[in-house]
């Protein structure tokens, strides 16, 4: 028993971390930056040719039309599944896309016993943090893991490692197919996730410059990729590139400062650690990964003294290689404790049991939802739960798409998801430059005590065709609805023990805001 757990240890991690993604699936807890990104793969299924924004009633582009939004809408469409649905489904896929690219990078870079180090790689990306790790895309520890999956972050990150691993393994001088397949990899990190793509071009710089021989050649061939990959995403037809490099993704840089609060609580397991792995830095295999990492974390200092906080982001990357780095070392002692057949037979069996009566609470929830599961799916009955949007699942079939819906910042969010347009958004995005306008028209509608005749203006003002108002968020709600309900023309459409939904007027005569 104890030689078949350790010979399968990898796979049963990966089952477990599966199962664990899979729950959060079935519960339908969907938080956050979540809804922007199903806001533009919904607005791609209606339109994969010429979307509109996908959130405002603005004739803006849309920073979240990226390769992977479009790929996801394709595939929603062909299969017939939700935005919300395909997600979920692109959450697994990426998971499966960021084993292969890990699996791959250390292949590429020669690490020894590679499925061990891949073992204690996702181990440490998992749980090698302190107790203020960064709840952000890009971050794939255990907290957040189930969250930022189906984002383009994890498929980015996916396809960088990959695009790596193929750069590393091209031995042919010259332009060939592998070096055709990491410029396409490139260009489309590029437009996906940028904070991606500067951690692939740092990497692609790194190993040019660690390279023994044609070293001068390397460092010129990745300068050609990269203003190559440059090139290819100013056509990209979705979202002005140039325009978001110039300028516009400045608005990003605020909400990133997080990246250089607690650094010490966030990282200091992997600073303890390193120290302990002197052979593991000393190999010349790992000189690539190293640079990297160095040069990542330059630049997440120069980021701070120049208050560009959006690229602190790399901060990510570089706690991952360097979790790779200290993965290498678990690995080594590994070998090493387990190499007698005796601890080999009865060691594993003890850390699991351990492992379980530790987590027994996580697994006793895991297991009741997925028996919740099969006895639904026995019974003819819906396996998926709603939690954090069934309340809002009406407007699919009581709003019309385009419709320009006035409701709570919170609301707001899930609410493009179903078809409609909202008045303001809750986190800073690029080419809106009335956002901040809107956010505060926004508030003050809502508030118990606005000016004279604000309500009404603030409804002409974005076009409004309905009001969705929450009775238990909304302290306003009763003062609002009858306001409006008393106004020629317009009526309730919905109400239940959450929320009203009063139509305005009907869609269609509102024009486009510029």
């Amino acid at each position: 028993m104890g030689d078949w757990i350790y010979r399968n240890r990898l796979t049963i991690l990966l089952t477990c971390v599966a199962a664990y993604y899979l729950l959060q699936v079935s519960n339908g807890l969907w938080v956050e930056d979540f809804w922007d990104h199903s806001a533009a793969v919904s607005a791609l299924m209606r339109d994969l040719v010429n979307p509109r924004h996908a959130q405002l009633a603005i004739d803006q582009p849309h920073v979240f039309f990226t390769p992977y939004s479009l790929m996801v809408a394709f595939v929603a469409r062909l299969l017939g599944l939700s935005s919300i649905e395909a997600l979920a489904l692109f959450g697994l896929i990426n998971g499966v896309l960021l084993v292969w690219g890990l699996r791959r990078y250390l292949r590429a870079m020669g690490t020894e016993d590679e499925q061990g180090v891949l073992f204690y790689g996702i181990l440490c990306i998992l749980f090698l943090w302190g107790a203020d790790r960064w709840d952000y895309s890009g971050f794939f520890h255990v907290g957040i893991l189930k969250f930022v999956l189906p984002y383009p972050s994890a498929f980015a990150t996916g396809l960088a490692l990959l695009g790596l691993a193929l750069n590393r393994s091209a031995h042919v001088p010259g332009l060939n197919l592998q070096r055709i397949a990491v410029l396409a990899i490139l260009a489309i990190v590029m437009l996906t996730h940028p904070v991606a793509f500067v951690f692939m071009v740092v990497g692609l710089f790194a190993d040019a410059l660690t390279r023994s021989r044609r070293r001068a050649e390397a460092v010129l061939m990745a300068v050609i990729l990269v203003l190559a990959a440059v090139a290819i995403s100013l056509l990209w037809p979705y979202y002005p590139f140039i325009r978001l490099s110039l300028g516009a993704a400045n608005v990003y840089h605020a909400t990133n400062g997080a990246m250089y609060v607690n650094l010490l609580g966030a990282t200091w397991p992997v600073i303890f650690l390193l120290p302990f792995t002197g052979r593991v830095l000393a190999d010349p295999r790992n000189r690539p990964m190293i640079v990297t990492s160095i040069l990542l974390l330059g630049l997440y200092a120069t980021a701070w003294i120049v208050q560009k906080y959006s690229y602190g982001r790399v901060i990510s990357y570089a706690m991952l290689l360097a979790q790779l780095l200290v993965a290498q070392r678990f690995a080594q002692w590994d070998r090493i404790i387990f190499a007698k057949s005796a601890i080999r037979r009865f060691g594993p069996p003890l850390i699991v049991l351990a492992l379980g009566v530790f987590w027994m609470g996580a697994i006793h929830g895991t297991v009741t939802r997925a028996l919740t599961a099969a006895n639904s799916l026995v019974q003819g009955r819906l396996i998926l739960h709603r939690m954090t949007f069934g309340h809002l699942e009406f407007l699919r079939d009581k709003i019309e798409p385009g419709s320009v819906v006035l409701a709570n910042l919170d609301s707001s969010w899930i609410i493009p998801t179903f078809g409609a347009k909202v008045v303001a958004l809750l986190h800073p995005h690029a080419f809106i430059e009335d956002l901040d306008r809107r956010g505060q028209d926004l508030a003050a509608f809502f508030s118990t005590d606005p000016p004279a005749g604000f309500r009404e203006r603030v409804v002409e003002r974005y076009g409004v065709h309905y009001l969705l108002l929450s009775k238990t968020r909304d302290a306003a709600w009763r003062e609002i609805s009858n306001q409006f309900t008393s106004a020629p023309g317009a009526a309730v459409v919905y109400e239940d023990r959450e929320s009203v939904l009063i139509k305005l007027v009907e869609p269609g005569g509102s024009p486009i805001r510029k």
